[in-house]
């Protein structure tokens, strides 16, 4: 005859996991498309967009390899002030991008595509040694920064063939 267990021997239910961290990387990647948009629309704002960006990944990154050393149960105090360093010396070098702009080095169009490639990085390179997620963004974020620039160059043939082509059927069912 099976045993029947009592409430008190049935194993605890388990745990609710909190989607919080992938929901912060999704509205991270949702960020990083407007900024694209932005670098591709208006590239004189895009430098400016991806200036206060850098902070938002860096401190998100942080959050997230403290998070997750802290689950762990590891030592949180090696993880944390590496990626306050590393993302201090991503924000640096957006800066110096931003100073290259300034005397005139760089226009605003390159110096947009610079500060993805190098937040792209940024978010990489914090991902390998934290939280794969980061890493994964980070190479979104570097496939859309290529994938905007062949874009706009194949964008220059094909548009105009396409919209020849939509003309063309539009008027081809009118008269059928």
């Amino acid at each position: 005859m099976p045993s029947i267990e009592t409430p008190s021997q049935l194993p605890p239910p388990p745990a609710k996991r909190s989607h919080i961290e992938e929901i912060v990387l999704v509205l991270l990647l949702i960020l990083s498309g407007v900024g694209v948009v932005i670098a591709d629309r208006w590239p004189e704002r895009a430098f400016r967009f991806w200036l206060w960006v850098t902070p938002i990944y860096g401190i998100v990154s942080t959050a997230a390899a403290w998070s997750r050393s802290q689950r762990r149960g590891e030592p949180v105090g090696s993880i944390v002030p590496t990626q306050i360093v590393h993302w201090l010396g991503a924000i640096g070098c957006v800066w110096l991008i931003y100073v290259l702009l300034v005397f005139g080095r760089m226009n605003n169009e390159a110096a947009g595509s610079a500060t993805l490639v190098v937040l792209a990085l940024a978010a990489f390179l914090a991902g390998v040694y934290s939280d794969w997620r980061i890493s994964v963004l980070g190479i979104v974020l570097g496939l859309a920064s290529v994938g905007f620039a062949y874009v706009e160059s194949v964008a220059l043939i094909v548009v105009p063939l396409l919209a020849v082509a939509l003309i063309g059927l539009v008027l081809y069912i009118r008269r059928a």
